[in-house]
């Protein structure tokens, strides 16, 4: 056997080595996908020249008993004929297992690009729409319901900002988050504060700076306020004082505690957010 026949019949064996002995992944598909291995002559000759060996190794023990040995034309005579049909597969295991990471291949590569295609589209939906604290502020003040959904069985939390108010943007997402914990238990309103229709809602609230956070119990009764940049847990502290309808520990007197807003939006301004 030359040295290139030697070589074929090494990478048939390693072929079939890994293929009993490892799990398919990433690393093996690409070895039996590469061309050089799986479609090449090279792997058609070396299984030829293994099903050689083995009839040419059958004929010789064969006749061990009888004292002589085969000569090489009498295994060539059963041999198997080289040919390029690829029609009738010599390796069936084989093959359906590189068919099987074919197939898994494709699959990875189509998620590969779906995912490429997503992220793609999600970033330059944001180059386009840059999500800004005051788009965030914004969209929570057009989605809020109206001020008079006030003292109808659920507590609510009025908050008072401006597109330039640096410590409204600053706590913006912490509002929203802490929005989204406790949606379902309380009403959030949000008021643009420096627009002209909001003007009697700053008097009444007595707003004199933002970001200004009133706690109005479920019958529409100012309970609280927090002024200015409070940290998110005394934020959630002073809403579970709320839903308990206990004493928070951080509270800030602005004169408005004890009005009924529900009264105020009743006899003012119905329409109002």
């Amino acid at each position: 056997m030359n040295r290139a026949s030697a070589r074929c019949v090494f990478v048939a064996l390693l072929q079939l080595t890994i293929c009993i002995i490892l799990p398919a992944n990433s690393y093996h598909l690409s070895l039996f996908s590469s061309s050089r291995v799986t479609n090449s002559a090279c792997l058609r000759r070396s299984q030829i020249i293994v099903s050689r060996w083995r009839v040419h190794n059958t004929v010789l023990y064969s006749n061990a008993d009888n004292g002589d040995l085969a000569d090489e034309p009498a295994a060539q005579a059963i041999d198997i004929e080289e040919s390029d049909d690829t029609t009738i597969s010599k390796t069936p295991m084989l093959d359906r297992l590189r068919a099987e990471m074919e197939a898994e291949k494709r699959q990875s590569r189509r998620t590969f690009v779906g995912a490429a295609v997503a992220s793609s589209s999600w970033y330059g939906w944001q180059l386009l729409h840059p999500s800004t604290p005051t788009t965030l502020l914004s969209t929570l003040t057009r989605s809020s319901p109206p001020l008079a959904t006030v003292g109808k069985g659920r507590p609510t939390i009025v908050e008072f900002w401006a597109p330039w108010c640096e410590n409204c943007k600053a706590t913006a997402g912490e509002v929203w988050r802490v929005r989204e914990a406790y949606k379902n238990q309380v009403d959030f309103v949000f008021v643009q504060g420096d627009t002209p229709e909001a003007m009697d809602l700053v008097d009444f609230f007595h707003v004199d700076a933002i970001p200004h956070i009133t706690f109005v119990s479920p019958s529409g009764v100012i309970k609280n306020n927090l002024i200015g940049k409070a940290p998110r847990e005394i934020f959630e502290e002073s809403i579970k004082s709320l839903l308990d309808e206990t004493e928070p520990r951080f509270a800030m007197e602005t004169g408005a505690e004890g009005k009924n807003v529900k009264t105020f939006v009743a006899n003012n301004m119905k329409d109002i957010k």
